[in-house]
């Protein structure tokens, strides 16, 4: 059995982390008893809004309510208002991290991400009508921001590659939306281009003993997508929907099991879902298949080499990769009433489609 806080004195680093999937990771990073240093633009939490309004899901989003939430999780939380536009701010908050802690850093979260409301308020509209600078709007705080980041994480790991056995990781939030077309054009060139960061960084990075992935979190139910989105999924959504908790306890478990990540993981796209069911990893509302509790289970967590526990929702429900034919059924059934997603839940194998047909399935190529 796991330790149950394997990440007593790592130092990790989750950009963007006020809200949403940044939140819940550096959460997830405090279970496991990490030392978490969040940035984000806004230090208070401001006043509550209206229930129902496009403000309403910014109550309790601020850097004091992150640190209280990782401290009450189990992990320490050092909270640095910054913003990711600003070069010379990030260069001084790496400088700053170099000296705390000695030159260490075991984890860096690349999520940080300015889009989000951009993209909700303008999904209907053809990115021709668009005005020019929605293209910053997605890209700078966000895939530029992850470049600055990994660049100066860099260097101080760079620092530290001939005196530590236990390799660091650079983790870039990502999204479906990097291989599938979601959204909108600037939205998939800017995922893919996360993507591209993650593979083309991982060879050099390899040569000083750090791992870079991209990671594709789910459908996740994050305070936005509470109060804007969630009920216009459906079905389907109970189904798959993932807590932002829940990509942070699989980034431990992939801390925990580091050697492996830089091995076999590096330069590639780690779908959350599916890390979690190898590492046996559950949400916050969800049970093993087993009925044992906690984040890791035997064979898991930090070991990296057990067999894959199956992981299920409190309802029953397996919580399954977009790539799984289960998942594909469920939501392809979702409007068909809850039999039939119950039936595709347990006749269904939860099998992934291999990556090579889903490439042929979701590009379209060029006619010569």
């Amino acid at each position: 059995m796991s330790s149950p806080l394997p990440l007593i004195n790592q130092i990790c680093i989750v950009t963007g982390a006020t809200r949403g999937i940044g939140k819940g990771i550096a959460i997830g990073l405090g279970e496991a008893g990490a030392t978490v240093y969040i940035t984000g633009r806004t230090a208070v939490s401001p006043p509550s809004s209206t229930p129902g309004s496009a403000t309403a899901f910014d109550a309790g989003c601020s850097l004091a309510a992150t640190k209280a939430a990782v401290e009450a999780a189990g992990g320490k939380c050092i909270a640095v208002q910054l913003d990711h536009a600003d070069d010379d701010a990030v260069e001084k908050f790496f400088e700053r991290v170099d000296s705390e802690t000695g030159g260490r850093i075991d984890l860096l979260v690349n999520n940080v991400y300015a889009g989000v409301s951009a993209i909700f308020d303008s999904v209907k509209t053809p990115f021709w009508e668009k005005p020019v600078g929605h293209w910053d709007t997605i890209a700078n705080v966000g895939l530029r921001s992850h470049y600055v980041a990994t660049v100066h994480a860099a260097r101080i790991m760079a620092k530290r590659a001939d005196s530590t056995g236990s390799p660091p990781i650079v983790a870039n939030i990502s999204s479906w939306g990097g291989f599938l077309s979601i959204f909108d054009v600037a939205y998939g060139a800017g995922k893919a281009a996360v993507d591209r960061l993650a593979a083309d960084a991982a060879a050099p990075l390899r040569k000083i003993g750090v791992a870079s992935v991209s990671m594709y979190p789910g459908l996740v139910k994050t305070e936005f997508m509470d109060a804007n989105v969630m009920d216009s999924f459906g079905t389907s959504a109970r189904y798959t929907a993932e807590s932002p908790v829940y990509t942070g306890r699989v980034l431990a478990a992939m801390l925990a099991d580091r050697e492996r990540v830089l091995k076999r993981d590096s330069g590639k796209v780690v779908v959350v879902a599916e890390a979690a069911k190898r590492y046996g990893v559950v949400d916050v509302d969800g049970v093993y298949k087993s009925g044992a509790e906690g984040r890791f289970g035997e064979g898991g967590g930090g070991g990296g080499g057990g067999e894959a526990i199956g992981i299920v929702d409190v309802d029953g429900l397996y919580k399954v990769s977009f790539r799984s034919l289960r998942g594909v059924a469920v939501q392809a059934l979702a409007g068909k009433g809850k039999k039939w997603t119950a039936w595709a839940q347990r006749l269904v194998p939860d099998v992934c489609v291999p990556w090579i047909i889903m490439v042929w399935a979701a590009l379209v190529s060029p006619r010569m």
